[in-house]
């Protein structure tokens, strides 16, 4: 149910946690970088930030690798399937959308 007039939602920081999302499922920030197209320092920081957020580390990361903290793991149980439904819901209209936009042909 949506909220009612007045009510002021907090803010969803959705590139956060589509970084985070990629991150979860490459626990590499330099194949995360290339997914995304943006730089290293653009990873750590969106990451940073999403932490900031949530108040605690969701990451754990040594020079050699990147594990999820136990908040993290409980984060992306909710965040990783919801964010992959909403890419599909997004591209099923970009497709639909397209579909719609080409001309009927009718015999050959």
């Amino acid at each position: 149910m949506p909220p009612g007039p007045g009510v002021v939602l907090p803010e969803l920081p959705l590139q956060e946690l589509e970084c985070f999302a990629v991150l979860v499922h490459q626990l590499h920030f330099g194949r995360t970088v290339e997914l995304l197209g943006v730089s290293q320092g653009r990873v750590s920081q969106l990451i940073k930030r999403l932490e900031n957020r949530v108040g605690a580390p969701v990451f754990e990361r040594t020079s050699r690798r990147v594990e999820l903290t136990e908040l993290g793991r409980g984060l992306a149980e909710q965040v990783v399937p919801a964010f992959e439904r909403l890419r599909a819901g997004y591209e099923d209209a970009r497709a639909r959308a397209a579909a719609a936009d080409q001309p009927l042909r009718l015999g050959r």
